[in-house]
């Protein structure tokens, strides 16, 4: 929401890697931010995905904004330069989390 309207957006990518790096709900907040600096402004983040795996945990799954948090993975996922064995491994472990999971936890819209 704050992004678009910043002269400079480029500014927030320390706050943004930072809040990223720390883990848990401040990382989920931090990654549509950072993906928006990395998909409009070129910027360069070779983390972003192995972190984001990291996110992927059953903590994560039932955390208050799981519906927005996945929503924000499907999109990522999209991207056509993601290497299939990296999407292999996100749907894997998807359903290992989903299996542990609480069954009203697993619809996520």
């Amino acid at each position: 929401v704050i992004l678009p309207k910043i002269s400079q957006p480029i500014l927030l990518f320390d706050f943004l890697k930072e809040s990223y790096d720390i883990g848990g709900v401040v990382s989920l907040l931090a990654l549509e931010g950072l993906f928006i600096l990395i998909i409009k402004h070129n910027l360069d983040y070779p983390d972003f995905y192995p972190k984001l795996y990291s996110l992927l945990t059953l903590r994560n799954l039932q955390a208050s904004h799981r519906h927005k948090f996945f929503h924000l993975v499907g999109l990522f996922l999209k991207s056509p330069k993601l290497p299939s064995y990296m999407l292999a491994a996100f749907a894997k472990r998807l359903c290992r989390i989903c299996l542990k999971a609480d069954p009203g936890v697993i619809t996520w819209s």
